[in-house]
Formats: structure tokens, C-alpha cells, sequence
């Protein structure tokens, strides 16, 4: 994972970047497919995670191939796994995208550095300081996004800011009833410039918003979920424990016309989307599932999983010979004419 995420993508910038930027990114969006789908596959196949998909999926795969924003209701770090598993429906994941905060980028080992590399938005968490850094590197994401296989990018924002934990909801409650908005049960009172700043700069590159609901198992005589935390976590799905875990998503996909650009209606449309979300939850908890039809889809085969592991390793592995006999040898010589001088 190292190799492929940190160290292909570092001898691209230096040795092919310059000369052939196109082909820089075409290789880096090659290598963020099998990234995405590697933790997709383990989670399912090590982990147990099984999503059941509801609403628009269809409409999804069939109507809209072109460029996205991605919102979410945001609960927990799984969160990831189920949008990158969105994304390996539709064929797409190797083009999506993030906004995370900047020190992820520096202080994350192996992904944190590889976003850098795949063009994820960071930021500092100051929107008035963030603000014009944002529209840069959004349009950095579109123009470079052109230069993929695809031409086209997935952006995935979550409109609460934040993970939804007891004490975050309590505060947002609190804030809803201040200011006279809808007291929501489920997710937190949404903010909308980062939203509204992304879909004004990219509007005439995407078509559409999808909107997921992630609905968690309600595990009422498990400790930790008594205490308020998710399941399935991050590390239950890395280190398995023979337990499967069915995590509801529900899928809705707005054309991006229908959304309005000033910053009163987009508050307005934005709380319409989470009021229909926290009914949507509020069902979930009551009958275990999302309204609607399940969508079916093909489940992930072992020999999917062991193809991929495979082909991931052979870059790796590829790498590590191009630096053992090519490349550290000829920078040695090179040094030691130097120094020999």
C-alpha cells in the first residue's frame, strides 16, 4: 500500500509529471481505484460489511456519468466505505474525491500523503481563510480530472462538518431551537458554504448532487454503541471477528439544475435535504431498513478480492525493482562522481 500510494506517485511528479502531465494523471487515478477497492474488498470479504442499497440507484448508474458532488450524513470514519462502495456500482470510485482537513494531508502517514497526490481539497477549517484556497484547488481537481480515463470526478462533502456523536447532537438541538429551525433526532443542523462554494465553482462540471443516508445497525446490547458509538468502526471491518454487518444506504440523485445558487435558498434546500434525511433515519430505526425496494448487485467474489490484491502487489513489487536496479544505483554513481571530484 506504501509503495503504491506514496512512492509511485512521488517518481511520477519527478520523472514523468513534467514532460507528460497527462500521463501523471492518468497513472494516479489508475492507482486510486485499487486503493479504494482494496479497502472496499477487505471490509466486505475481512470485515463483513454488507451494504444494502435503496432509492435511486438506477437512476444513478443509468442517467448520470458525468462529474458529481457527493453529500452525506455523517456518523462515522465508515462513512468512506460505503461511498467508495457507491462509487464500485457505479464504476467510478477510482474518481473520487474529498474535502479533509489539512493536517491529514501532512500528518496521516501513506493515505493522507496519497489525497495530497489525488488532488483532495484541504482545509483549515477557517472558511474566510479557506475560501479562496477552496475555489483554487477545485478547479484544479476539474482541470486535472479532464486528463483522467474518465474526464470526470466525484467530490464528497459532509454538509454537518462533523461526525455525529451525543454531545455534537445536543449542541446542534440547541442551536436549532435558537434560531428557530427544525430540531433534528438524527443528523446535525447542516452548513452550507462549503457546499454552496464547491456546486457555484463547479456547476457547469457536474451533473448532478447524489445525497446518501447511512443507516448503522442498532445493536441495543452492544457496550459501545450504548456509549455512542458506531459499528460497524474502521477497525471492526480491518480486523474482522467473524461478525457480518448490514449497513443501510439510501440513495437519492438531485440534477443540479434543480438546486439554487443564493445563499438563502441553498439554506433553505439544504434543510429541506436533511429534514428528509432525519425522517428517513427515524424510519430506519423503527423498522430496521430504509423505504423502498433493495437494489440487487453481484457480491464481491474471492477471486475479485485475490485478483486485486495481486495486481496491487505487482505495482509494488514493480516499483521496488525499478529502485533496486535502476534508479538508487544510478543516482549512487552519480554522487559518488560527484563527491569523487
Amino acid at each position: 500500500m506504501f509503495v503504491n500510494c506514496n512512492i509511485v506517485p512521488v517518481l511520477s511528479l519527478l520523472f514523468i509529471s513534467v514532460a507528460f502531465p497527462k500521463l501523471h494523471q492518468l497513472l494516479l487515478s489508475y492507482l486510486a481505484e485499487p486503493a479504494w477497492l482494496t479497502l472496499v474488498y477487505w471490509g466486505h470479504r475481512i470485515g463483513g460489511l454488507t451494504p444494502i442499497f435503496t432509492g435511486e440507484v438506477d437512476n444513478l448508474l443509468k442517467n448520470y456519468r458525468g462529474s458529481k458532488v457527493l453529500i452525506s450524513n455523517h456518523a462515522s470514519f465508515t462513512d468512506s466505505f460505503l461511498i467508495f462502495a457507491v462509487g464500485i456500482l457505479s464504476g467510478d470510485v477510482g474518481k473520487i474525491r474529498a474535502f479533509a482537513k489539512k493536517s491529514l494531508g501532512i500528518y496521516l502517514p501513506v493515505m493522507g500523503w496519497f489525497w495530497k497526490f489525488l488532488n483532495f481539497v484541504f482545509l483549515e477549517r477557517k472558511f474566510d481563510k479557506d475560501k479562496a484556497n477552496i475555489i483554487k484547488q477545485l478547479k484544479a481537481l476539474a482541470e486535472k480530472s479532464k486528463q483522467h480515463k474518465s474526464g470526470s470526478f466525484w467530490i464528497v462533502i459532509f454538509p454537518e462538518g462533523t461526525r455525529l456523536r451525543p454531545q455534537k447532537l445536543k449542541e446542534s438541538q440547541e442551536y436549532a431551537k435558537e434560531k428557530n429551525l427544525t430540531v433534528f433526532q438524527n443528523v446535525l443542523v447542516p452548513r452550507i458554504k462549503g457546499f454552496q462554494i464547491t456546486l457555484n465553482t463547479l456547476r457547469e462540471d457536474v451533473d448532478g448532487v447524489v445525497d446518501l443516508t447511512i443507516g448503522y445497525p442498532q445493536l441495543e446490547d452492544d457496550k459501545r454503541v450504548q456509549k455512542g458509538k458506531i459499528r460497524p468502526s474502521v477497525q471492526d471491518l480491518l480486523f474482522g471477528g467473524g461478525k457480518k454487518w448490514h449497513v443501510h444506504v439510501h440513495v437519492r440523485v438531485i440534477p443540479v439544475k434543480e438546486i439554487p445558487e443564493e445563499t438563502e435558498a441553498v439554506q433553505d434546500w439544504m434543510m429541506k435535504v436533511f429534514e428528509e434525511k432525519d425522517k428517513l433515519l427515524t424510519h430506519f430505526k423503527q423498522h430496521g431498513h430504509f423505504p423502498g425496494e433493495v437494489y440487487k448487485y453481484k457480491s464481491i467474489s474471492m477471486f475479485q478480492v485475490l485478483a486485486n490484491f495481486f495486481g496491487f502487489g505487482l505495482v509494488a513489487v514493480s516499483v521496488m525493482y525499478f529502485l533496486s536496479v535502476g534508479l538508487l544505483p544510478t543516482i549512487g554513481g552519480l554522487l559518488r562522481l560527484v563527491w569523487s571530484k
